[in-house]
C-alpha cells in the first residue's frame, strides 16, 4: 500500500503543516459525516474503502451501535493495514474489486466515495450498487464535478453535477440530499510539486490534451467558471 498518494488517504500520515493535505482530509472526513446522518442502520457496505478510516468513523455514532459495516477494497496492503489500524468487532474488511463485488447479502445502505470517476463503465458500476441495496436502501456516493481526467492519470470519467445526478437517477435511484464541496488550489503549487500528492499529477499535459481536445475545452470552461477550484458533489439517494 502507497501512503498519501493521489488515490490514498491515510490519516495518520498526512502533513498537518500542509495546507492542501489539511484540507484534503477535512474534505473526507466530512463526506462521511454527510453520509452518518443519511445512511440507514443495518447491514453497511463501504465500497472502495481505502485503509477504512471512514468505516471506523461511521461506527462511531451511535446510530449504528447495532450495525455491521463491510469495508471493501481491491488493495490488500490497504486492508491488512485497516484491520490491524480500525480493528472492530462490527467491522469485516474484505478484498475485492468493488467493479464487480456481488458480496452475500443485501444492504441496508451502501457508501461510494470518490471511486466512480475510476472507472470506464460508471453507469454498470452504479447499477450494480442498486443491485446490492434493499429496497428503499440509501446509498452515498461522491465524485469530482470538476474535470480531473487531465491531471489525474487514474480517473477515466469527467462529470459535471448534472451528469452525475443523470447518471444516478438512470441507474434506479431518487435524490435524498446533497453536499457540494470546494478546494480550492495554486497553480504555483502544480509545478512547484512540493507537495507529495500533487507531485503525482499527470506529465505531459500537453501531449494529453492533444489527444484529447474536449478534456482541454471543459478544463478552460471550468477556469473561466469557477477559477482554481476543484468542486465535489456527495449525493445521498434512495432504492427506488
Amino acid at each position: 500500500m502507497q501512503d498519501n498518494t493521489l488515490e490514498r488517504i491515510v490519516p495518520d500520515n498526512m502533513d498537518d503543516n500542509d495546507a492542501f493535505d489539511r484540507l484534503t482530509l477535512q474534505l473526507h472526513i466530512e463526506r462521511y459525516q454527510f453520509a452518518i446522518r443519511y445512511l440507514l442502520p443495518g447491514k453497511l457496505l463501504d465500497i472502495a474503502c481505502g485503509t477504512g478510516y471512514g468505516a471506523y468513523q461511521i461506527l462511531q455514532s451511535e446510530k449504528f451501535g447495532e450495525s455491521l459495516v463491510y469495508a471493501v477494497d481491491s488493495d490488500a496492503g490497504a486492508i491488512e493495514y485497516g484491520k490491524s489500524r480500525y480493528a472492530h468487532p462490527r467491522l469485516s474488511f474484505i478484498c475485492a474489486d468493488a467493479r464487480d463485488y456481488s458480496g452475500q447479502v443485501l444492504y441496508d445502505s451502501i457508501v461510494s466515495l470518490e471511486t466512480i470517476e475510476h472507472l470506464r463503465d460508471p453507469e454498470s458500476y452504479a447499477k450494480n450498487l442498486n443491485s446490492l441495496l434493499k429496497k428503499d436502501g440509501i446509498l452515498i456516493i461522491s465524485a469530482p464535478v470538476t474535470p480531473s481526467t487531465d491531471a489525474n492519470p487514474h480517473h477515466f470519467t469527467d462529470f459535471t453535477a448534472n451528469s452525475f445526478r443523470k447518471l444516478l437517477y438512470k441507474s434506479g435511484f431518487s435524490l435524498v440530499a446533497e453536499l457540494l464541496q470546494k478546494q480550492p488550489y495554486s497553480p504555483g503549487d502544480l509545478f512547484s510539486r512540493k507537495n507529495k500528492r500533487l507531485s503525482q499529477i499527470r506529465s505531459h499535459l500537453g501531449r494529453f490534451y492533444v489527444k484529447n481536445p474536449r478534456v482541454l475545452i471543459n478544463r478552460i470552461h471550468s477556469l473561466f467558471t469557477d477559477g482554481f477550484v476543484n468542486k465535489y458533489l456527495t449525493l445521498a439517494l434512495r432504492k427506488t
